[in-house]
Order: structure tokens, then C-alpha cells, then sequence
């Protein structure tokens, strides 16, 4: 297994909003006797280009409240309670942005402008070559899916996607206890590897996880092997030049 540091920590949150457009587009409900809720819309950009920033993820402090943007940046949190709220917008490649927005009648579509780390996004070219010689090397059909897959999935879990998406049959263990796939060979316990590490029940440890939680994931074959690395991970290994373990092993 590759050498792997202690964890190195993320980008310090730059407060560093842009809340530049102006026409009011915020929904609330007009029912007097019912409780009134905001919708809160608007679109994350590379402050140093003003170009969108596709698959960035919009938090509402202490809530779970989360929001994706789409391939033009923009994203939408439903059912805010009405008054300020401190949202946090995070992306791989770009420094943490914490900005204070106000949800309410008066309320303008917001701009949030986050930015670049050179070092991250320089990192995450020569760890991609990196995997990319890895799976060539192989020998097997590998499919992969991307932080922009990931992000637009729908499923509930990283699994169930998978097992969507390639598609994986999954089946009991003839020992029990255990996942098990169903290839042309039979029965096969798959290996699963999440940030490099194997899992002991690999296939219920993606069940834990949802689609979005990951930067990537890649299935060897037709499951017999997945590796899957989260969002901190991938900002760690862009800043160590991470190499990664050999084509058969976590």
C-alpha cells in the first residue's frame, strides 16, 4: 500500500462573497397561517475568471441543507426559514468560501465568487495521470465516474448508482455475512477500496456513502475491484503528489 501522510488540512475559508445580481427572484409561501419558507438561488464563479464553477457544494451551516451547482454554476436551497443564514461553498481546486446571506422577501439571486489554489488544481493533474497510467496498466475494462457524475446522480447511495450504472447484481455470500456480485464466474466477494484503504464488507461500506460524498470512483472489470476516494482525500493527495498503490491492491 503507497505511503499516505496524517491528514493536512483544507483550505482555510476565505470570506471572500460576491453578492453582485440584483433582480429578485425568491419564492415565498403567502399562506398567513402557514409557516413561511425561501427558496435561495444563485451561482458559484471563478473569482479570478468569472467563469461558473460546476459540481461546487452549497452547505447551510448546522442544518443539512445542501445544494449542487449545475454546469452554468447556479444552484438553489429550498424551505429556509426566513433572516441570515452562513453558507459555505466548497469545491476540489478552490479555496473554502464562507459568505452570511439573508433569505427573505427582498432578497436578490446571490454571486459567490471562490478562489482558485494553484497548488491543488496543479496536483490534481499529475495524480489523474497518475490513476490514468494505473488503469491502463490493468489490463481490465475500467469504468469511471467523475466528481460531475457523482454530483448530478440522483441515487441514494454510491452502491445502489453502481449497481445501476455498470450494473452489478448483488447476491449473499455462500459463507453469509458478506456482499457478494454475481459474475460469469459465480459468486465473487468483491474488493473495495475507499481513499486506498480495503473495507471489510466493501459493498454495504458504499451503502453508507452517498454518490456525491466521492471525487471519483472506478470499477474494475465488473466489480470485482472498486476503488473509491472522497473529496478530502483527493485535496490531500493533490498536495502531496500522492502515488497510489499498484493495479492490483488498495
Amino acid at each position: 500500500m503507497a505511503d499516505f501522510p496524517g491528514a493536512l488540512p483544507l483550505a482555510t475559508a476565505a470570506a471572500i462573497a460576491a453578492l453582485l445580481a440584483a433582480a429578485p427572484t425568491v419564492a415565498a409561501q403567502t399562506d398567513p397561517d402557514e409557516d413561511i419558507a425561501f427558496h435561495l438561488v444563485g451561482q458559484v464563479v471563478d473569482i479570478a475568471t468569472g467563469a461558473p464553477v460546476r459540481g461546487a457544494r452549497v452547505f447551510v451551516a448546522a442544518s443539512e441543507w445542501m445544494s449542487l451547482t449545475n454546469a452554468e454554476g447556479r444552484f438553489i436551497l429550498h424551505d429556509l426559514d426566513p433572516g441570515p443564514h452562513r453558507l459555505s461553498v466548497e469545491q476540489l481546486g478552490y479555496r473554502t468560501l464562507v459568505a452570511q446571506v439573508h433569505a427573505g422577501t427582498e432578497a436578490a439571486p446571490l454571486r459567490l465568487g471562490i478562489e482558485p489554489d494553484p497548488i491543488v488544481l496543479e496536483g490534481l493533474e499529475v495524480v489523474g495521470r497518475r490513476f490514468e497510467r494505473r488503469r491502463r496498466a490493468s489490463g481490465l475494462r475500467v469504468s469511471e465516474f467523475g466528481q460531475h457524475d457523482l454530483a448530478a446522480s440522483s441515487s441514494r447511495s454510491a452502491a445502489e448508482m453502481l449497481e445501476e450504472r455498470i450494473p452489478v447484481q448483488r447476491t449473499r455470500c455462500e459463507d453469509g455475512g458478506f456482499e457478494c456480485i454475481f459474475t460469469r464466474g459465480g459468486r465473487v466477494r468483491p474488493v473495495v477500496c475507499i481513499d486506498e484503504t480495503p473495507m471489510i464488507d466493501g459493498w454495504n461500506a458504499l451503502a453508507a456513502y452517498r454518490p456525491q460524498e466521492f471525487h471519483m470512483i472506478e470499477v474494475y472489470g465488473r466489480g470485482g475491484l472498486v476503488r473509491a476516494y472522497t473529496h478530502m482525500f483527493m485535496d490531500r493527495a493533490a498536495r502531496i503528489r500522492f502515488l497510489p498503490a499498484p493495479s492490483g491492491s488498495c
